[in-house]
């Protein structure tokens, strides 16, 4: 029977299988058992490669909280999604590859935002118009108004709500139709192209009500 692991056999014999060994052989002929110096190599270099995978986990652990914690307070409260979300996932992605590849950081970093670029590019809209053309078009409609309501002294035009996206007419008993039938389809179709999103057409002694449609 072999003497276990643990057993301290004479110098000049095999750990495991106590085969006599002469000079200073770096394996045992008999049962493959690793002596002496190669030993000693074969744990230092186990060491080093356990070393390198706690460094590339720590590393992606990194490029990953770094990605969520820059990205993330961006899309949730500075309003800036696609850059958020180019962060986050830039550092989602470089993570993933630092961990299950053997590229180098700057690799991965690279090959990370590129993907992220796409991705970011790709689900988001683009951004809303800026304030100033919102401005110009609220403008364009209420001096159309204007120029409505001065065409016609009987009839009240105005326009109403938050960025003057609905009008109203104010008609006199003489004008009677169905509702939808006035403002004509030509002033209609120009009031949807200047972004009014509701014509409301009120009978001015409200006896017959409200008539309220899409241009």
């Amino acid at each position: 029977m072999s003497p276990s692991p643990d057993s301290h056999p004479p110098a000049g014999r095999c750990p495991f299988c106590a085969l006599r060994v002469v000079g200073a052989p770096g394996q045992c002929t008999r049962c493959g058992t690793l002596l002496g110096e190669a030993a000693e190599d074969v744990k230092r270099l186990g060491e080093g490669a356990r070393r390198s995978i706690r460094t590339n986990k720590a590393l992606a652990d990194v490029l990953f909280l770094v990605g969520l914690l820059l990205g993330g307070p961006m899309m949730a409260l500075g309003g800036e999604v696609r850059l958020g979300l180019f962060i986050a996932l830039a550092g989602g992605m470089a993570s993933a590859l630092r961990r299950y590849t053997d590229w180098s950081a700057l690799g991965t970093v690279l090959v990370g935002s590129l993907g992220a670029g796409v991705v970011a590019t790709l689900l988001i809209e683009p951004a809303a118009p800026a304030a100033q053309d919102t401005l110009a078009s609220e403008v364009a409609r209420e001096t159309f108004v204007s120029a409505l309501a001065a065409l016609n002294q009987d009839i009240l035009v105005e326009s109403r709500g938050p960025g003057s996206v609905t009008v109203w007419f104010t008609v006199p008993d003489a004008i009677r139709g169905e509702c939808g039938d006035f403002p004509e389809q030509a002033v209609r179709s120009h009031l949807a192209a200047l972004g009014f999103l509701r014509v409301v057409v009120m009978d001015r002694n409200q006896m017959g009500g409200l008539c309220s449609f899409r241009p």
